[in-house]
């Protein structure tokens, strides 16, 4: 039995159509699930996170890259337990160009200014 892991879930995509959803349990370094998918879609992912409790893995925090899906997922099966945003995906959307949200986490990351009360962008 695993009770309060700390669940890293993330897709490795394979071009535009296929992925593997990955649920990685990041204390014991073992991966508890995975799941060969077209999309990061919630229904799916409530399903696998269900059935990781059906089979006693408990999830005390998620990590994820914050996509819809995911986000969608979490709230419905463990809607009281933290969910973060990996610094890795958020890194990323900080490079994304002409994006509004992205010149906020520059700022916030490369700048050092930390003040997120700033939704002006």
């Amino acid at each position: 039995m695993n009770f309060g892991c700390h669940l890293v879930l993330d897709a490795t995509w394979f071009g535009r159509q296929h992925c593997f959803l990955i649920y990685w349990d990041a204390d014991l370094k073992h991966t508890q699930w995975w799941r060969y998918a077209t999309s990061e879609n919630s229904d799916e992912i409530i399903q696998d996170l269900i059935n990781l409790k059906k089979a006693n893995v408990i999830c005390s925090s998620i990590t994820s890259d914050g996509g819809g899906g995911i986000r969608k997922a979490v709230e419905m099966v463990y809607p009281n337990i933290p969910h973060q945003r990996c610094i890795t995906h958020v890194q990323r959307l900080g490079l994304v160009p002409g994006c509004k949200s992205s010149r906020h986490i520059r700022i916030v990351l490369y700048e050092g200014e930390f003040d997120l009360t700033d939704t002006k962008g």
